[in-house]
């Protein structure tokens, strides 16, 4: 595609040039300029590949802006929603040759007997082999150079073919033609979508354009060895795996003594023995332990075989009130209260990395202190006064909780809910008269649960009116709040109306004074196990709130930024 009027000179050998022996010819190139378009697919129908490119219309255009405006390369021109390769422009220095080569001219047919002394022509030659077969009866002649190319080199799009597709086809004849008429014939159909649903193709499906240089290779510490007669590869820098047993809270029978493909004691080394033993020190003086308080009573020689000597002592709970503790083989926690006292606690907090301090005490939490290096703690290890004495509270459940364990709900919830408090004020600035005020709030309210010790899910907040009342005011109608008298009048009527209230229901009253408390001091919800119908009646509640409009400034979500969805996790502090 020439940029400029062609040159009428023509090009000739120059011979103002010193003769010079056995040396090629020299030959002017014309001041002619071309845009050359790389076409990825072989051309033989010059109509058809233009039309991949959009048309002499697509390619005038990008003569005319030097290449900048590119091509769409459409390999199915007649599907609109097939996907394009876009170009890329590049600026090249190259020479435009034409080459032409004579017309092979067929012989006459060949008498019948001597057709074999015929030979087809080729229709797939390349030009290298026509200019062979030409024998030097061929043209060539330098039209010019080229400056600007234009390539297509990104991957191509997943393609989906609408051919079939009825709305598909039904769109592009009459709302893509841009005709008046034909938009106004076009109609969606009325029948059910879920029957041969006619999916659209999406504009594109994806957007990697360069494919990516992998360079995949054999890990350099995977060895081949020979097992047992059989070629195996080894991973020499794996991590080796431990055989522990863990065990869910929902499993009904607790192992008794190790898997059967553990090794045999005689077979270990000096040190993973003399780990075991210690192992068995340590469980015989207290039957569950966490990792960490382990670690703290283990030599520091032998803390690395831990974990591969645990399967010779003990099995570990993988979830429950005794998540991620060590207990010896043949107990289960579940079976008898006392057991209650070694149940876990999690909570989660900012660490950094860059300063792990490693202390003898860091599975103890006395209140006072917190080393960041653990967030596991057994309640056995938690020596804070105030936590103590709601630990060791005799009143407990009669059949172990799959999330409290033998402890009833609201002792749980207060446990978690001060120890959350004090470690989250540990991590900032320490214990403060705002966090011992949280913490007086929470020991103060009374949990409304049932004989067995769970939460009354049917417990309600006292939410407030759509014209700003206090939390337990009665909800007024329209009719009421007009006709209401105004002044101290008004007051003695209110608070009249909330004497009446007063005495519907202990535990209902209870509850609602309990969770009233959280809203007007701001505090998160304590609740660390959300049961079904738990979270259904806290999303019905926000949905409520919300409906009274966040302008108001006595809307509890305006309060404490959303509080009532705090706690869902019940251990982040």
């Amino acid at each position: 595609m020439p940029r400029q009027s062609p040159d009428p000179a023509a090009m000739a050998p120059i011979r103002d040039q010193p003769p010079v022996s056995n040396a090629a010819p020299w030959f002017s190139v014309p001041d002619r300029q071309f845009v050359c378009v790389e076409h990825p697919a072989r051309i033989r129908d010059m109509k058809r590949a233009l039309a991949t490119v959009g048309g002499e219309k697509a390619l005038a255009k990008l003569v005319e802006t030097n290449g900048e405006s590119g091509l769409d390369l459409r390999m199915r021109p007649q599907d609109p929603y097939q996907p394009p390769i876009h170009s890329r422009t590049v600026q090249t220095s190259n020479v435009l040759l034409k080459i032409s080569i004579p017309k092979r001219r067929r012989k006459k047919s060949a008498p019948s007997g001597s057709s074999a002394d015929a030979q087809p022509e080729s229709t797939e030659s390349t030009l290298f082999h026509r200019l062979e077969e030409s024998q030097g009866k061929y043209n060539v002649e330098a039209l010019g150079t080229i400056t600007t190319t234009v390539r297509f080199r990104d991957i191509a799009d997943y393609q989906y073919s609408t051919v079939h597709s009825e709305f598909a086809n039904k769109f592009k004849s009459t709302l893509m033609d841009c005709d008046y008429d034909n938009i106004r014939k076009f109609r969606l159909e009325s029948d059910d979508p879920k029957k041969q649903a006619d999916i659209f193709p999406p504009p594109m499906f994806s957007r990697t354009i360069i494919p990516h240089a992998y360079n995949y290779h054999q890990n350099p510490a995977v060895k081949r060895a020979i097992i047992d007669g059989q070629a195996t590869l080894l991973n020499l820098q794996a991590a080796p795996k431990t055989l522990t047993t863990m065990v869910h809270i929902s499993t009904p029978e607790i192992p008794t003594g190790p898997p059967e493909n553990t090794p045999d004691i005689s077979t270990l080394d000096r040190s993973t023995v003399s780990c075991i033993e210690h192992l068995k020190v340590l469980f015989a003086e207290r039957p569950i332990w966490t990792r960490r308080a382990l670690v703290n009573n283990f030599p520091p020689h032998l803390q690395p075989m831990i974990r591969f000597s645990m399967v010779h002592v003990a099995y570990m709970w993988r979830a429950g009130p005794w998540r991620d503790t060590c207990v010896i083989y043949g107990v289960d926690p579940r079976d008898d209260p006392k057991y209650r006292h070694y149940q876990s606690l999690f909570f989660q907090f900012e660490v950094d990395s860059r300063k792990k301090i490693r202390d003898a005490k860091s599975h103890i939490f006395d209140g006072h202190t917190l080393v960041k290096d653990g967030r596991c703690f057994q309640l056995c290890d938690i020596t804070d006064p105030l936590l103590q004495s709601l630990i060791d509270r005799p009143k407990i459940r009669k059949k172990c909780h799959p999330q409290d364990g033998w402890y009833r709900s609201g002792t749980i919830i207060k446990i978690k809910g001060i120890m959350r408090h004090k470690i989250r004020a540990l991590v900032e600035d320490g214990i403060n008269p705002g966090t011992e005020a949280k913490i007086a709030a929470i020991m103060a309210e009374e949990s409304d649960e049932d004989e067995e010790g769970n939460q009354n899910p049917k417990t309600n907040f006292k939410k407030k009116n759509k014209k700003g009342g206090k939390p337990g005011a009665p909800h007024q109608s329209e009719e009421n709040r007009a006709e209401a008298p105004s002044g101290s009048a008004g007051q003695a009527q209110e608070n009249a109306n909330d004497d009446e209230h007063e005495g519907e229901g202990e535990e209902e009253d209870d509850g609602e004074r309990a969770e009233d408390h959280e809203w007007e001091e701001g505090g998160s919800l304590l609740e660390s196990e959300w049961t079904t119908e738990t979270v259904d009646r806290r999303v019905e509640e926000f949905m409520e709130l919300m409906k009274q409009g966040n302008d108001d400034d006595d809307n509890p979500l305006n309060e404490d930024g959303f509080d009532i969805l705090e706690g869902s996790s019940g251990d982040e502090a």
